[in-house]
């Protein structure tokens, strides 16, 4: 009887110890767009983004590479900004808890480069943005014009590098 309970003892300490260092299931990935001055037109390549798109509302979405284009009434005809961008999920903990959610935001500036934020939160505690009458309608991307890249940068968010590239699409001549 004794060297059951033992043994029994043994399996769950060893039980135990295994299921403590497995991870859980990753957070989910959200992205929003957000803006000072509403923009003209906004393109993504993200199939998640909506065919209108609200300033500081996020989306669900899947990780992956992703590119925006967009432009102002104040660039010159024809002109547009870009940015290149990779959005990661936040990994699972250990004892099989899941990851937090990683809230990405891409600020498009009117008057300079464009930029990714990251939050994170709760799995259970994510709220959408506000959803004001002032969002902008996606539009097909521009097949024309020349990429003029701008900046590359390497930034670390919430424990993750992320590499954004972004700059100006002149018109085509």
């Amino acid at each position: 009887m004794k060297r059951i309970v033992l043994v029994a003892a043994i399996l769950a300490s060893a039980a135990v110890f295994l299921l403590s260092g497995c991870k859980g299931p990753a957070g989910d990935v959200f992205i929003a767009y957000d803006w000072l001055n509403t923009p003209l037109s906004i393109s993504t390549t993200d199939p998640s983004i909506p065919a209108r798109i609200f300033p500081g509302a996020y989306y669900r979405t899947l990780p992956g590479s992703y590119y925006v284009q967009y432009s102002y009434a104040s660039y010159p005809v024809g002109f547009s900004r870009y940015l290149n961008y990779t959005l990661t999920p936040i990994q699972g903990k250990p004892g099989f808890q899941a990851g937090d959610n990683a809230q990405y935001t891409v600020w498009l500036y009117e008057s300079s480069n464009p930029t990714l934020e990251l939050s994170v939160t709760p799995r259970t505690a994510l709220s959408q943005g506000a959803q004001a009458p002032a969002g902008v309608a996606q539009t097909p991307p521009s097949n024309g014009g020349k990429r003029v890249p701008q900046f590359t940068s390497t930034q670390t968010l919430g424990g993750y590098e992320v590499h954004l590239e972004g700059g100006v699409i002149e018109p085509a001549q």
